[in-house]
């Protein structure tokens, strides 16, 4: 019989950096979604905030601000995950340079 081969750690697969800041950014918005719905939750519960409501902006232009909000979201995601990228690729001084500029 043979042995399995020895599982590499999750650092080990990402390199010494440890973590990538995609993942990051992606945990920290379900993260902070989780709180703002038990927030709610506790206000609806309190009986400080209604069960539902209309929509603030209504119609065409609501759907329109929803979808730019999404894309945006996707976008703040993509350039996270692409930080990591960037950082592999150039060399030592210039990633530092690039993380503490934030460009």
């Amino acid at each position: 019989m043979g042995r399995a081969a020895p599982r590499e750690s999750a650092s080990a697969r990402l390199g010494e950096g440890g973590g990538d800041p995609g993942i990051l950014a992606a945990s920290g918005l379900v993260a902070g979604e989780g709180l703002a719905g038990v927030l709610v939750a506790g206000l609806v519960a309190a009986a400080v905030a209604p069960r539902s409501m209309a929509p603030r902006i209504p119609g065409a232009v609501g759907q329109s601000l929803t979808l730019l909000a999404l894309a945006m979201v996707c976008g703040f995601l993509a350039m996270a995950a692409d930080r990591r990228k960037d950082a592999r690729a150039a060399p030592a001084g210039q990633a530092d340079s690039k993380k503490i500029s934030g460009f």
